[in-house]
């Protein structure tokens, strides 16, 4: 990797492991002062705020990402769209979601409000991100992870507030610190602001290209969360506090991989003839490897040294789920490429193909399994589901007459076969029900 590469992806890693840090700490103190069902139920309800912040969220971030590229829109009219458009499909999907989660009324409207108040933010953050404006979107995620910590803190440790109650306190960090960078950024909104005007944006507004992305976003969500939906309707919430804690674990350590990848855009779009030589598969292989070896030789330790004992029955599905860290270093470059290349119509096939696959395998496993045998082999489902992924973007560029490396193909069926290994050896373990 050549230097300015390294200096960008320091840059993107840098901002991002004080916010990872920092949330990894919030999910230590939930862990260590809520019970086990507590935690599923905490883990539940965010589950359901970050499945809407991906599809809608996502969707309209490059939504207006495009509108800016495209100079169709100014910020202020954006905003006034976030407002009416926005609140409207967030208020639509909620009710889906939450009758699909089973969430409790109360906790689903707080999460509903707050995430339709911290979404007029979202032009504002998309323009910031389109002008690469980044240092203070930086700033921005390392202050609302602080004020979520302090408010975790408060909440159990000060005034030790029931489970709901910490959720519901939860949602205040990200509000504030929307409506304060509104305040600092945009404060020609407020004067921007009459009724023509109001009226001319405030319509509702069918959007073709708006569904698309949502439709792709969903999909994608889906495959990443099917495991909770199926343990939560299946099992109990103590199970799922266990399949939610290993990933807590697992997703902070992605931070590296999308670094990467974020350094390596620019000559996604700008080399024609890019390729995904050995050097450019060990760039991204080596660093996953590393974590997966940390992972799974030193869990123990780090939960005996986090105060965590009663999440070892974790460990089983840290020794399978990572594997999924090494197989998303290894096909994140590949995805991200095809993307600039015009292939999202393959990358939504593909990510079909694998949730249908992923969907059936884990409705067999469900059916002859149940607790954390149960939630085992879920992940095992999921990672291999993600390594068929894998290989369809392999043969895809193959296709395209792309040069890439055999290594990418080998190292998927490589993952393939030693997650199985792993999860047939612990599944036979008469010790782990």
């Amino acid at each position: 990797m050549n230097k300015s590469i390294l200096g960008t992806a320091s840059l993107y890693a840098g901002g991002s492991l004080v916010t990872q840090a920092i949330g990894f700490f919030s999910q230590i103190i939930l862990m260590r002062n809520l019970t086990l069902s507590d935690y599923g139920y905490y883990g539940l309800s965010f589950e359901v705020l970050i499945l809407l912040q991906m599809v809608v969220g996502g969707a309209f971030r490059n939504f207006y990402l495009q509108s800016f590229r495209n100079d169709k829109a100014d910020l202020n009219s954006l905003t006034i769209y976030q407002f009416f458009n926005g609140s409207l499909y967030i208020a639509v999907f909620s009710v889906f979601l939450y009758f699909l989660y089973g969430v409790n009324w109360l906790i689903s409207l707080s999460l509903t409000v707050s995430f339709v108040l911290t979404s007029f933010a979202l032009p504002l953050q998309t323009k910031m991100l389109a002008e690469n404006r980044r240092t203070i979107l930086i700033i921005k995620d390392i202050v609302t992870a602080l004020l979520a910590l302090l408010t975790i803190w408060l909440s159990l440790k000060i005034f030790r507030l029931p489970v709901e109650k910490v959720v519901m306190v939860q949602l205040l960090p990200a509000v504030i610190v929307a409506f304060t960078y509104m305040l600092l950024y945009q404060k020609d909104l407020f004067v921007w602001l009459k009724i023509n005007k109001i009226l001319l944006y405030a319509k509702l507004r069918y959007e073709k290209v708006l569904i698309s992305f949502i439709f792709v976003f969903l999909v994608n969500s889906l495959h990443n969360k099917l495991g909770v939906l199926y343990i939560k309707h299946f099992s109990n919430l103590s199970v799922l506090a266990l399949y939610l804690a290993a990933f807590k674990f697992i997703n902070p350590t992605l931070f590296i991989q999308t670094s990467l990848v974020s350094a390596y855009m620019p000559k996604f779009v700008s080399d024609v003839n890019f390729k995904f030589d050995k050097k450019i598969f060990f760039t991204f292989f080596i660093p996953g490897f590393a974590i997966v070896v940390f992972l799974y030789l030193l869990f123990p330790y780090l939960i005996s040294l986090l105060g965590l004992s009663h999440y070892q029955n974790v460990y089983p599905l840290i020794k399978v789920g990572s594997w999924f860290i090494l197989i998303v270093f290894i096909y994140g470059p590949l995805s991200n490429y095809i993307a600039v290349i015009g292939g999202q119509h393959f990358i939504l096939l593909a990510n079909i193909f694998a949730f249908l696959f992923y969907m059936i395998s884990a409705c067999i496993f469900g059916f002859f399994f149940e607790n954390q045998r149960m939630a085992l082999s879920i992940t095992f489902c999921f990672v291999i589901a993600e390594c068929i992924i894998c290989i369809l973007y392999f043969f895809y560029l193959i296709k395209k007459k792309i040069e890439i490396s055999f290594y990418f193909f080998f190292s998927s069926l490589i993952v393939m076969i030693l997650c199985s290994l792993t999860y047939l050896q612990i599944i036979s373990l008469t010790t782990f029900k």
